[in-house]
């Protein structure tokens, strides 16, 4: 009754019983009560004195305002996708800011399958030099590196992201729910990702990842302080290598400058190899971070 309460206001229907109320939404005269025939034959007397343009007219607008009515009532019972709102813009505009080529720094990742003991890599990023040569390799598990060890960190270098604040535009701005935190941060959450964000070898997995991040807000200029993203969906890779799951977590700061960078990536992977059941952890740092221009 609210729902035809609604209507009857939007499409301005006289106020009649049902039976008078559905012809004249029908545009038609069928049975009804008794007491509504007169008011029914004087509803139709009203349409007959329009000429065929202008009950085409008519009805045109009548059926736009049922449908327009219906649309704004689901709309009001509906829960509707959340697009970018004006702080998941500004953020945006901030990631959009910045790039990969504009600090230099040393990265140190730690990496431990299940069953081993951890490997500790030092490299050394600078934007300045050539493409080809901009990660360097300062030592493998604590000592000097081999030259096979150092054309590996040159290939992955050049076909991998850099690790970079600017990897958040890619995707911040796709639909997702709000709502605050503590300190009066705010936490985004995305039930995916765009595709091409996350790519493990030859698979997307953005479709199936989720994400969640959270907003600095205590400062001039808002910022994801911290960002997790999770993976439950099993995938394949290189035909041999099965991934149950994958949960990584990256950290981010403001420097004095009003620029934010990446402070740390940590992942943990489970899955298998050959059937083989087993475990994957990173631990990856980002210090002596140096402006590059």
């Amino acid at each position: 009754m609210i729902f035809l309460g609604f209507l009857r206001r939007v499409i301005r229907l006289p106020n009649l019983c049902r039976c008078a109320r559905r012809s004249a939404a029908s545009l038609s005269l069928s049975k009804g009560c008794f007491p509504c025939i007169q008011s029914k034959k004087n509803i139709k007397q009203r349409f007959d004195k329009l000429s065929d343009t202008e009950w085409g007219i008519r009805r045109q607008l009548m059926q736009m305002r049922i449908k327009s009515a219906t649309l704004a009532t689901l709309a009001f019972v509906l829960p509707t996708p959340a697009f970018a709102d004006a702080l998941q813009q500004q953020v945006l505009a901030g990631a959009r800011a910045v790039s990969e080529e504009d600090f230099a720094f040393t990265q140190t990742m730690v990496n431990q399958r299940s069953g081993e003991g951890a490997k500790t890599y030092v490299a050394r990023y600078d934007p300045k030099r050539p493409k080809p040569s901009r990660w360097t390799l300062i030592s493998a598990e604590g000592r000097a590196p081999k030259p096979k060890e150092s054309a590996q960190l040159a290939k992955q270098g050049a076909s991998n992201p850099v690790p970079s604040y600017a990897r958040i535009a890619t995707w911040f701005g796709a639909p997702a729910t709000r709502s605050a935190g503590s300190d009066g941060k705010v936490i985004y959450r995305f039930a995916s990702l765009p595709m091409g964000t996350i790519k493990m070898g030859s698979h997307d997995a953005s479709a199936d990842a989720a994400a969640e991040a959270l907003v600095n807000t205590s400062g001039k200029t808002p910022f994801v302080e911290r960002v997790r993203v999770t993976m439950a969906k099993p995938f394949r890779m290189m035909m041999v290598a099965k991934i149950e799951r994958v949960d990584a977590t990256s950290l981010y700061r403001m420097l004095p400058d009003g620029r934010p960078v990446i402070v740390s990536t940590n992942s943990d992977m489970t899955g298998s190899v050959l059937g083989k059941s087993g475990s994957f952890k990173s631990r990856v740092s980002y210090t002596d971070m140096r402006a590059a221009r």
